[in-house]
């Protein structure tokens, strides 16, 4: 697998742009949005019952990476090479 490239989609995402395309995808052609923008249902609350969905559904005994799935769960100083802007 490759770490780096797997970090930066994930990036792409979560990024402000990505999701606000998950918020407004459908709704022209549909009338209503097919996909909810996560990362602000999570941390913002916006849609409690679509929070809660995404919470029983994606999350491993409260969170969404379980400690034993972690890349080096105990040494984080592989992210001091990661920190930077991805666009």
């Amino acid at each position: 697998m490759k770490f780096d490239e797997a970090m930066k989609f994930i990036n792409f995402l979560v990024s402000d742009k990505t999701q606000k395309l998950f918020a407004e995808f459908g709704l022209d052609d549909y009338g209503l949005i097919l996909f909810n923008p996560a990362v602000e249902v999570l941390e913002e609350n916006t849609n409690p019952k679509v929070a809660e969905w995404i919470k029983e559904s994606a999350f491993i005994d409260g969170t969404e990476c379980p400690t034993n799935k972690r890349y080096n769960v105990n040494d984080l100083t592989f992210l001091n090479a990661l920190i930077v802007p991805i666009l």
